[in-house]
Order: C-alpha cells, then sequence, then structure tokens
C-alpha cells in the first residue's frame, strides 16, 4: 500500500500509456491496458518533377517531403509508414490509394485543379466523401480531407513544401489528435506569447501562416519570422 491502495485512480481514461504508466500498472497487478491503437499513416509523394536523390536539375527539383514528413508524423503520435512515390497520372494514383493498409493516407501536391492534378479525381472514383476542400490561410490554402467508404481517412497536402508543413500541423495534428482519442492535445502547437522582431505582410482575403525562430531573451521572447 506504499504506491497505491486499493480504490486509487492510477490512470485516467485518456492518459497516454507511457513507459511509466505501463511499469506503474504492472506493480498493481494489471496484465492487460485497453488503449486505443496508434493510428498508422501511409505517405503518398506525388509529381513526375522531383528527384529522391542529388541536386535539383534539368527542369526538376529536390523532393523535400518524402524524408521530411515520416518523422513529424511520428512526433504528432502515430506510426508512419516510408513514403512511396506515385507516378502523375490517374490510373496510378487511384491505385495507390486504394491499395494503401493503413488508417490514414497522406498525398503530397495535387490538391488544385490543373490538367495533371489528380486528386481529386481519384477520390470521385473510389467513392469518397471530401469533407475540407481548400481552407482560407496561407500558404496551405489547397489542403484536403476526405473519408474513404472503407473508414480511411485521406489528408491531401500542397505540394510546396512550407504550405504542406502548414496544412500537416493544422489539418493533420489535431486529426491524429482526435483518432487517438486524445482531441485536446496537440503537442507540437503549444501556445506561447513572444513580440513580433519584424514586420510581416497580412494577406487580403485569407489567414497568413507565419512560421517563425523564437529567440528567448532574459526578459522577452521574440519572433523572428521566416521566409521558408
Amino acid at each position: 500500500g506504499a504506491e497505491c491502495r486499493r480504490g486509487d485512480l492510477l490512470a485516467a481514461a485518456g492518459a497516454v500509456a507511457s513507459p511509466a504508466l505501463v511499469g506503474m500498472a504492472a506493480a498493481a497487478g494489471l496484465d492487460t491496458l485497453t488503449v486505443v491503437r496508434t493510428p498508422q499513416v501511409a505517405t503518398l509523394v506525388l509529381g513526375d518533377e522531383l528527384l529522391v536523390r542529388g541536386p535539383a536539375r534539368d527542369g526538376r527539383v529536390r523532393d523535400a517531403l518524402g524524408p521530411m514528413l515520416p518523422g513529424w508524423i511520428g512526433a504528432l503520435g502515430a506510426l508512419a509508414y516510408p513514403p512511396q512515390h506515385v507516378p502523375d497520372t490517374l490510373e496510378a494514383l487511384a491505385l495507390a490509394i486504394d491499395d494503401a493498409a493503413c488508417d490514414v493516407i497522406v498525398t503530397t501536391g495535387s490538391t488544385a485543379r490543373g490538367p495533371v492534378d489528380h486528386l481529386h479525381r481519384a477520390l470521385d472514383r473510389l467513392g469518397a466523401r471530401v469533407l475540407v476542400d481548400g481552407v482560407a490561410v496561407r500558404p496551405g490554402h489547397p489542403m484536403l480531407l476526405a473519408a474513404l467508404p472503407d473508414g480511411r481517412v485521406l489528408v491531401g497536402l500542397p505540394g510546396n513544401p512550407l504550405a504542406a508543413v502548414s496544412g500537416l500541423l493544422t489539418l493533420v495534428g489535431p486529426l491524429l489528435a482526435g483518432m487517438r482519442d486524445d482531441p485536446g492535445a496537440d503537442p507540437t502547437l503549444p501556445e506561447q506569447r513572444a513580440v513580433l522582431a519584424d514586420s510581416v505582410s497580412s494577406h487580403p482575403d485569407d489567414t497568413r501562416l507565419v512560421p517563425v525562430r523564437l529567440d528567448r531573451g532574459e526578459l522577452v521572447v521574440s519572433a523572428w519570422p521566416l521566409h521558408h
């Protein structure tokens, strides 16, 4: 009875099953815990113009999102699969979405409605229900959220890396927190007060999302706007 007594609440519903909590439960004599499974996320990187190694060349650019997203998705509390590069065709995209064995599919690019942007048509072909089709923010306004008939969820991120990160933090993060039965959790976006250290132009219509670098002084925290 030194650590806990009969009837004590060891962990409230919704608590994270951390190593410390698991050890405490074992010490109390519990053999099993009922948990919410970690969401499993597949990433589909779209764009024939993307290179997977070396510098940009011959009119093609290096893929920055494929290497970055799995680690960031993991930090958001999900299990991220290695990224898969998908050719810029409707058939290839629809097949990759249909074959993805996961809870959440994250795509990069193809969220607009240009001649080689096939995401909307692929979702129509698969019978998906689009829940979010654009958000009034810059960067990141063409982000997309759709529900597939089998219960999987697809998040379409813009192809621009900064716009994709904006969608990752404002759309994917809350989605994964909700799937973990922790809708109030968003560890990547702690609220902080800081003094803006440089001017930032606004957008005439949309909310502008600005990445900053925080400098913590003795008396004040300064936020320096970043361009990339």
